[in-house]
């Protein structure tokens, strides 16, 4: 938790994400860019209601082209924007006021050295020529168990075969004569009616027909034994076990079926379900054991428990644990609906002994019950009570924090969860062999036409010039270094000074008594370390000593700070990596008193590494005092202002979530304005990113004497089904913040690019050792690109082990066309300016900033910092 031990999103070990594309994500010609027509049904109705835009800020369609000289010009000015009213464009696009890729326009850049790369990708090489019949199933008395559901059907197969069954909707090809059919079918503990109804006809041109061909991959998935936990297939046959650590390790995959650039695709990706063998109960016997007080207890079993994700076997479901119930136990009673209509109160463990043929033994009657909000899924199709499950019954998913610490449980588990791309491209062959082999599978295929190449994709990638970094050499002036074949400088730094430096003065450090004879250590690696980067240290203006064991007295803390009337910045070392201290002493000296604060956990005194910490700790500390520890040569002649946006849900205030905006505000690209607002819904989010907008612009023509020429959002945080969102609302505000800054005036070039990060689409590099990462700056906008989108992938930072993930970025909104390889060129240079990493990361630095102030905000502040803090980067 300590700030020098922070590592950037993508350089570190990469733990698989869970993250699957929409299976009914259906892309319709002649929507917005970005956006997916089921998208289009997303209530918006607390959205606010937003000015159109200014006839200047109209949304366009061009064809971005090199520049004449074919240089590096971001835009290309000399082009004559087409209003998306004159294109011919469809209503629903004109409706939408979204950029549009204009029919003559390419996405795809030209610069950089080609590389063949493989993607996770296969073709559907058959598809079926028929149309399919779509009927609505229901179940009475209600039944929302999807695998009980399918096997209560499953008693008529002999009525309904062949058909697909995804829960709700039942596919067939032939029409059932009845017009509305009525079964019955009986379970260990029910009797069920079900009736069908046809509800419509799916062609195959249809785009809707996505979702048939993505229940029918589904049903495959099941026939090859792999079981459904979430929206993911698992193979527990194949479970490995964790000796010693009460783990097992699921392997499965992850798959969507989606229309992209070069036609269907199956993504298939790789994944494991990390499981532990002991329940929560157990979890909550051992925290109650090791608490003689019950209220302490359960507070320390609640920190334990809360946010946490639990697996329950008897229905293959996995939810979160938002509250714990104390005061219930099996033995509560809720209201049911029988199977004649009426209710009637059941017990829980009358409930599951009925419904599961579970046994709650009287042993553990008195355990408490964990609460699960309904997700908006379920608030969806109606279900708005809470979910009540039992600790006995429920295994959590993932790594504790103690596992996370564990460095040789980590090595153990990397073996698997980190497969570098070799294996990886392996385990994907095995899989599409099954496909290929497997006779009940084929079968099911047969049945519906469909066949997919058993080869993956392959593609042309282009590798991107590499950047170079500029910082001070020692002999004086500046120049330019370049980075090793993986895009780190740390060596380079090493050997010059940081870009710009601001002496430490005027401070004041904390330290634990218990290493009282340690403080030394620090104050002369800090200074030796910072002194080989050109940063001056000066002695601090007090050493305070506090007694570690106990609660932070506050009172005591701000001893020095009463003392001094002038201190400028605290280093607080804490005695380990704990949450609650650490947000204590955050508040305390950034809220109450606007004091920049540099963490540092005391175990690092005695590590092997101390020097390589001491002297990430000082280019820390010199971003938050003012200075640039590097940068690179910006593109821009004239003045350009980049901003990164990300949100964060904030832990104190529990309705709201925490919206960070980081903002450039000096050509060189290497200081920042940041600020944070609060929103509990959409409608404030919006307004908020008005407002917002317009505070940077007045920080950057504070700094520089004038307003920017052009305005490039990356936007962070943003999922599938928010993009409608993101382009109705969030940029149009963001454009009324600009209409109001410049009024009158002329209004500047605006880009807003969405970057996603975890995403199941995956590249490697094809040479002749093999397989193997692509480098940092390989960029892939073609192929698994998707249609209608401006949008690229960019693998831009390097990894130890595992394989690299890329990162996708899309284009939602340009009023001035810009030049796919500039635009390209510019988001591998901001993976260069994350200051706490002398590599590139995955995403751009802005937007990496943006994350560290609104999880920072969220976890530790629940407010904002003052705002002469806004100047600098104290989150860093």
């Amino acid at each position: 938790m300590a700030d020098s031990n922070s590592k950037p999103r993508g350089r570190a070990r990469q733990i698989k994400s869970a993250n699957v594309a929409s299976s009914s994500a259906i892309a319709v010609p002649g929507m917005p860019l970005g956006i997916q027509s089921h998208q289009v049904q997303e209530s918006i109705a607390s959205a606010p209601v937003v000015p159109p835009p200014t006839p200047a800020l109209r949304f366009h369609t061009s064809t971005p082209i090199a520049s004449p000289s074919g240089g590096s010009s971001l835009y290309d000015d000399s082009i004559s924007s087409i209003s998306s009213c004159d294109t011919g464009l469809s209503t629903a696009t004109r409706e939408t006021g979204a950029v549009t890729i204009y029919k003559n326009f390419n996405k795809s850049g030209t610069r950089g050295e080609k590389l063949p790369v493989v993607t996770n990708y296969v073709a559907m090489e058959k598809r079926p020529n028929f149309t399919i019949k779509q009927y609505r199933v229901d179940f009475y008395p209600t039944e929302d168990h999807t695998f009980l559901k399918k096997q209560l059907l499953a008693i008529h197969t002999d009525k309904l075969a062949p058909y697909i069954f995804d829960g709700a909707m039942l596919y067939k090809t032939q029409k059932i004569e009845q017009q509305h059919l009525e079964l019955v079918a009986k379970s260990s503990s029910q009797d069920y009616k079900v009736k069908l109804r046809q509800v419509g006809e799916i062609r195959m041109d249809d785009q809707a027909f996505l979702q048939f061909y993505n229940t029918v991959f589904r049903k495959c998935l099941n026939l090859m034994e792999l079981e459904e936990l979430g929206r993911n297939f698992y193979n527990e046959k194949a479970k490995i076990l964790v000796p010693g650590a009460f783990l097992e390790l699921w392997p499965g995959y992850i798959t969507a079926i989606r229309h992209h650039d070069s036609g269907l695709l199956l993504c298939a990706e790789v994944t494991h379900k990390v499981l532990r063998t002991t329940n929560v109960l157990d979890i909550i016997k051992n925290m109650l054991a090791r608490n003689s007080d019950l209220r302490r207890g359960q507070e320390a079993i609640r920190n334990e428990l809360l946010g946490q994700i639990v697996l329950t076997h008897y229905n293959r479901k996995t939810y979160r644990i938002d509250e714990i119930d104390f005061d219930s136990t099996p033995l509560a009673t809720f209201s049911v609906k029988a199977s004649d209509g009426t209710l009637k109160d059941v017990s829980y463990k009358e409930y599951y002994q009925n419904r599961y043929g579970i046994d709650i033994p009287d042993t553990e009657m008195q355990q408490p019950l964990l609460v699960s909000h309904p997700r908006k899924k379920d608030v969806n199709k109606g279900m708005k009570t809470n979910i009540y499950l039992i600790p006995s019954l429920s295994n959590l998913t993932g790594l504790s924090e103690d596992q996370r610490k564990d460095f040789r449980l980590m090595q153990q588990l990397a073996e698997h969860l980190h497969m570098d791309p070799k294996k990886r491209k392996q385990k994907l062959d095995e899989f599409m062999n099954v496909l290929k082999t497997n006779e009940t599978v084929c079968k099911e295929f047969g049945n519906w036409d469909i066949e997919f190449n058993p080869e993956f994709l392959q593609a042309t990638a282009r590798i991107l010039p590499q950047e170079e970094i500029q910082l001070a050499p020692k002999s004086g002036g500046v120049a330019l270094f370049r980075p090793d074949h993986v895009a780190d400088w740390t060596n380079v730094l090493k050997r010059n000074f940081m870009l710009t430096r601001v002496a430490l003065t005027d401070w004041v450090m904390y330290i634990p008594t218990e290493q009282k004879a340690k403080s030394s250590r620090f104050l002369e690696g800090l200074r030796e370390q910072a002194g080989l980067l050109g940063m001056q240290v000066v002695n601090p203006l007090k050493t305070f000593f506090y007694e570690s064991r106990s609660r932070c007295n506050e009172q005591e803390l701000i001893k020095p700070l009463r003392d001094f009337k002038n201190v400028k910045f605290v280093v607080f070392i804490l005695p380990n990596n704990q949450l609650q201290r650490y947000c204590q002493v955050k508040k305390l000296f950034v809220l109450r008193y606007g004091i920049a604060i540099q963490c540092f956990v005391a175990k690092n005194l005695d590590s092997k590494n101390f020097n390589s910490i001491m002297s990430k700790v000082a280019i820390q500390v010199n971003a938050k005092l003012g200075g640039i520890p590097w940068s690179i040569k910006v593109p821009f002649n004239k003045s350009a202002m980049i901003l990164g946006f990300d949100v964060y849900h904030c832990a104190e205030r529990k309705l709201e979530s925490v919206g960070a905006l980081v903002a450039t505000v000096t050509p060189n690209l290497g200081r920042y304005f940041s600020v944070v607002s609060f929103h509990k819904d959409k409608s404030e989010l919006s307004r908020n990113m008005c407002n917002d907008t317009k505070k940077c612009l007045e920080a950057f023509r504070e700094e520089n004497g004038y307003y920017p020429d052009r305005i490039l959002l990356f936007r962070d945080g943003v999922g599938e089904g928010q993009l409608k969102f993101v382009v109705e609302h969030e940029v149009k505000m963001m454009q009324a913040g600009i209409n109001e800054v410049y009024a009158g005036e002329t209004l500047p070039k605006l880009s807003f690019i969405v970057v996603t990060k975890k995403i199941n689409s995956r590249y490697l590099a094809v040479k002749s050792g093999g397989i193997c990462n692509p480098p940092p700056g390989t960029v892939l906008d073609e192929v698994i690109t998707l249609p209608g989108r401006y949008d690229y992938f960019m693998v831009s930072q390097s990894v130890r082990q595992g394989t690299v993930s890329p990162t996708n970025y899309n284009v939602i909104f340009q009023n001035v066309p810009v030049n796919p390889d500039a635009m390209q060129q510019l988001t591998f240079k901001l993976c260069h300016l994350y200051f706490n990493w002398s590599g590139t990361v995955a995403v751009p630095a802005p937007c990496q900033f943006a994350h560290k102030l609104a999880y920072l905000t969220g976890v530790a502040l629940s407010d904002n910092a003052p705002e002469p803090l806004n100047n600098v980067l104290w989150y860093l």
